[in-house]
């Protein structure tokens, strides 16, 4: 009986099948790491519309609050009258009763175009300066509007930026001078 030498060589893979399963094992892994890439971005898409929209009605309550303490006429029709655009800074800032009722409400331009900071005290606010102030990519925009004589129409625009990709929240209230 005749013994077969066997190549030493024949017992491991060659380079084309390591290559190979390399390919066949980047692209299991792939599949995976590109849906929790999107599904990451789609959870921060969602929590920036949930900002947006808690910034659009917050705005919108802040004006009610002072509407209900001081009605329309005044210090509100005079700041942001005619659709002037107009921010309104966080309700912490300092309370509607406060002597400087007029701190709150103003227009964009005195308001660094109504950016929105953030800070862990204040929330989101227009607040600019101090290291406790993070930027967001948030702008708040309000436009009021006299509609008649005890009816006012408020439009708050909250936009951000994506990346490269604009977005945009908006909020319009019809609102009387009743008392709530």
């Amino acid at each position: 009986m005749k013994k077969i030498r066997q190549n030493k060589f024949n017992n491991g893979f060659t380079l084309v099948e390591t290559l190979v399963a390399i390919t066949v094992l980047m692209i299991a892994i792939a599949g995976p790491l590109t849906v929790a890439s999107k599904a990451y971005h789609a959870a921060q898409d969602a929590r920036n519309l949930t900002i947006a929209v808690n910034l659009a009605q917050d705005a919108v309550e802040y004006i009610n609050v002072l509407k209900e303490n001081y009605g329309f006429s005044g210090y509100i029709d005079a700041t942001c009258n005619a659709w002037s655009i107009c921010g309104v800074s966080a309700m912490q800032d300092s309370s509607p009763l406060d002597s400087d009722v007029t701190g709150n409400v103003k227009v964009c331009s005195e308001m660094n175009d109504c950016d929105i900071t953030y800070n862990p005290t204040d929330g989101y606010t227009h607040k600019t300066g101090g290291e406790e102030y993070k930027e967001t990519p948030f702008k708040r925009v309000i436009r009021y509007e006299v509609v008649s004589d005890g009816i006012r129409r408020i439009a708050v625009d909250v936009s951000w930026q994506t990346g490269s990709v604009p977005n945009s929240y908006s909020l319009t209230y019809i609102m009387s001078d009743k008392k709530r």
